[in-house]
């Protein structure tokens, strides 16, 4: 889509998990 191989989009998929998911993982792993 965006030229984007397989690690690229891994490396933003942990970015993005970083940034938004860093004060809602340990809700959702303590749910």
């Amino acid at each position: 889509m965006f030229g984007l191989g397989i690690g690229e989009l891994l490396v933003v998929l942990v970015i993005v998990l970083v940034v938004f998911g860093a004060g809602r993982l340990p809700e959702v792993m303590g749910s």
